[in-house]
């Protein structure tokens, strides 16, 4: 463990720091709620669900059953949907897998595995109201006798009019009407998305964030802290380990094509001032053949427990513009 004000190790079994003799208790405190015995060098969640939750639950609902609403009209009513149907079922999935990450977030939910299945549900519910919307407006959209959205709400009524759909089709594509089984492969593909971006968003913005359980709060994230290239990973990682900057002085400066080179982030909690963790990441990057630039990014150090010297050291750390390439 290292001492917040001078960064010396000192023992988990002493109280005070022998250099400085600052009392080691708050720090403690902090890495034992935030971390278990087996990992309390890197943050963990504590698996934790707040009681409020079921608060959020009706406000997902609601805003749910909205973009399912605007995704049925956009899909029936733009008049090439054939063509935009992905991106408006894109755009659905990411609308609802936004909306429950946030909503888990806002109510301070700290288990993943939970977060996954909340995503799931989340997500299968917005696919029922998508479809119940969508042939609440198809179907009235022409129709001589309107029909109830109430009484499209039964799932047995949803079925068979998806059944009547789909035995013809509804929108056709160079003259082409899509139905039967290709219908209802374009439909599983939906399910799919929908379903799937939801749980894996929910799951991911939980997943990655941390937490302060002394402060009841989440962190602030401080992305690309330091960018460098380095020659040894596996040394990289164990004096990032032993909170060894000493590596710095061997670090290479990120040149504009390089394919590949290494990233530090830090989150923070800013209330206490107590809880910094670092993350090492090695990002690589390839070009097409037009020149556009893409970035795969690995976790090598993932919310690894550092000092606020630490930090500070990294926040201080002045980076020179990427070097120029030498033409020969």
């Amino acid at each position: 463990m290292l001492c917040e004000k001078c960064g010396t190790n000192v023992s988990e079994n002493e109280i005070l720091c022998a250099k400085c003799e600052k009392s080691m208790q708050s720090r403690k405190n902090t890495l034992s709620v935030n971390s278990s015995a087996d990992s309390r060098q890197f943050y963990v969640h504590s698996g934790k669900i707040a009681p409020q939750l079921v608060l959020g639950v009706p406000i997902l609902l609601i805003i749910s059953t909205l973009l399912a609403f605007a995704y049925a009209y956009s899909v029936i009513y733009i008049p090439i949907v054939g063509y935009l149907s992905f991106l408006l079922t894109l755009g659905f999935a990411l609308g609802v897998g936004f909306c429950t990450a946030i909503v888990l977030q806002f109510f301070k939910t700290r288990n993943s595995f939970f977060a996954l299945f909340f995503g799931l549900g989340s997500g299968i519910f917005a696919l029922y109201a998508a479809w119940v919307t969508f042939e609440y407006v198809l179907w009235n959209k022409n129709a001589t006798e309107p029909i109830e959205l109430l009484q499209l709400v039964d799932p047995v009524v949803v079925w068979r009019v998806a059944c009547l759909v789909a035995e013809k089709g509804w929108y056709s594509i160079r003259n082409t009407t899509p139905s039967g089984a290709v219908l209802w492969t374009f439909w599983g593909v939906e399910a799919c998305a929908v379903v799937g971006i939801s749980a894996y968003m929910a799951h991911s913005f939980t997943k990655d964030s941390v937490f302060c359980e002394a402060c009841k709060g989440w962190t602030e994230d401080h992305k690309n802290k330091l960018t460098f290239e380095f020659t040894d990973e596996s040394e990289l990682k164990e004096k990032l380990t032993n909170q060894d900057l000493s590596f710095l002085e061997d670090v290479i400066k990120v040149k504009r094509t390089q394919e590949s080179f290494y990233r530090i982030d830090c989150s923070v909690c800013c209330t206490c001032d107590n809880l910094y963790t670092l993350s090492l990441l090695r990002i690589s990057r390839t070009w097409d053949k037009e020149g556009k630039e893409t970035e795969k990014e690995k976790a090598i150090l993932k919310n690894l427990f550092i000092s606020k010297e630490i930090f500070e050291q990294l926040t201080g750390k002045k980076q020179a513009p990427p070097a120029e390439e030498v033409v020969e």
